[in-house]
């Protein structure tokens, strides 16, 4: 079939390409190998296909004819009515969970929609124990769909490990060890039964997962005409292997390119570095204080005489002669200590003199 050289080129090409830049950045990667049936993701991908009505679609008229589709298209029908322009590119289809998915590529004229408040400004600071929290105080709520769902993947797990030893001798070597790798498995029905199952509670969280993901991002897109938001390197944040599972389960890289997207149906593409904007914030932030106070030069510092900043932190603006990181020599440390000199005052203040 054409679709299935089509989807094997594609495969092979963004797999070379993965290679390349792999190879490029110094990451250890492999040169791309063969798939093997029944161990990878089946998926197909037919050219062209035709969206007969909300219910069939024919994807290869001399091989397959009209296929009857378990959920209705009607949006897709009235999205192909309505716009001259849109027209279904491809089609994808892939087996997951035991059942058919079929996905379609449409080119469509590009959205224009617009915010409630088009000039209203928000904040979105990610996190784990609430999923978002706003600048306008609002905390979008974690549902944590995996944490709720691994006592039940537990059971699950156990319960294929039994049936894989029990009255099983495929699962053995002939020197009465179990094969522990999961390809060598000889299974049963029931041990199919169970990965079935097992699969389903998987598939349940992801789209949990996705689900609330959309559900914050399309609010805000929809109210606010500007988002700000912190860019984070996910990748990196999941080698912590005390919080991998949680920061997998929150989402946070679906979060951000859900709104990387959206936010361009509204002409509001702006990106800034973070380092770059800490610290306009923090010299118009001195730049004010030094205005106030009057003096020439302030030092973003922590400690106790610190001040409370927006995310809770300690963060205080106090002058440069008062207060410096750089610690005494043993050979000072001594006259202080005879004559009772102590205190980041009079520290600070032997320092200027000093210098």
């Amino acid at each position: 079939m054409v679709g299935s050289y089509q989807a094997g080129l594609e495969a092979l090409g963004s797999a070379l390409q993965k290679f390349s830049k792999g190879r490029k950045a110094g990451r250890s990667v492999g040169f791309p190998r063969f798939r093997c049936k029944g161990r990878s993701h089946e998926a197909v991908i037919f050219q062209r296909p035709r969206v007969l009505d909300s219910r069939h679609v024919c994807l290869d008229a001399r091989r397959l004819g009209p296929l009857r589709t378990k959920e209705s298209m009607r949006k897709l029908t009235r999205l192909l009515a309505a716009d001259p322009h849109a027209r279904v590119m491809r089609s994808t289809v892939q087996r997951t969970n035991g059942g058919w998915v079929i996905s379609f590529t449409v080119e469509r004229s590009p959205k224009r929609r617009q915010a409630r408040r088009p000039q209203a400004a928000v904040g979105v600071d990610v996190g784990l124990s609430r999923l978002a929290v706003l600048s306008t105080g609002h905390m979008a709520a974690n549902g944590r769909p995996l944490h709720a769902a691994l006592r039940t993947l537990r059971c699950l797990q156990r319960q294929l490990d039994r049936q894989r030893r029990a009255n099983n001798p495929g699962n053995y070597h002939p020197d009465g060890r179990s094969k522990a790798g999961q390809r060598d498995w000889a299974k049963s029905r029931r041990m199919l039964g169970t990965e079935a199952r097992i699969a389903r509670v998987h598939k349940r969280v992801a789209d949990l997962r996705l689900e609330q993901a959309h559900a914050l991002t399309t609010a805000l897109v929809r109210e606010f005409g500007v988002i700000g938001v912190e860019t984070l390197a996910v990748k990196n944040m999941l080698r912590n292997r005390r919080l991998s599972r949680h920061i997998a389960d929150v989402g946070w890289g679906t979060i951000l390119a859900q709104l990387a997207y959206k936010m361009s149906w509204s002409e509001c593409e702006h990106v800034q570095d973070r380092d770059l904007n800490a610290a306009l914030n923090l010299v118009r932030m001195a730049s004010a204080h030094a205005q106030a106070e009057g003096v020439s030069s302030y030092v973003a510092r922590t400690g106790r005489f610190a001040t409370a900043n927006a995310r809770g932190g300690q963060v205080s603006l106090v002058e440069h002669d008062q207060h410096s990181p750089r610690r005494p020599v043993e050979a000072d440390r001594r006259p202080w200590k005879r004559e009772g000199l102590s205190g980041p005052s009079q520290h600070g203040n032997a320092l200027a003199n000093a210098a």
